[in-house]
């Protein structure tokens, strides 16, 4: 399965998506999962969506555009 990860991804941020993943069903194709993962005491939210090929993760910190 492939792993997409939209956007920039600092350091911190990755070891926040590992956890995310760890813990994320992969089973149910097509849906988004928001997933909250506190790290140094700063809670980050990760979107996950199944695709039927793939993984598409989304770090949902930052200003995002409409």
């Amino acid at each position: 399965m492939k792993l997409i990860i939209h956007g920039e991804a600092s350091e911190i941020e990755r070891i926040a998506i590992n956890a995310a993943l760890s813990i994320h069903d992969n089973r149910k194709k097509g849906f988004r999962v928001n997933h909250r993962v506190k790290i140094k005491n700063k809670i980050y939210h990760v979107e996950i969506e199944n695709c039927p090929n793939s993984l598409r993760v989304t770090m949902r910190n930052k200003r995002q555009r409409l």
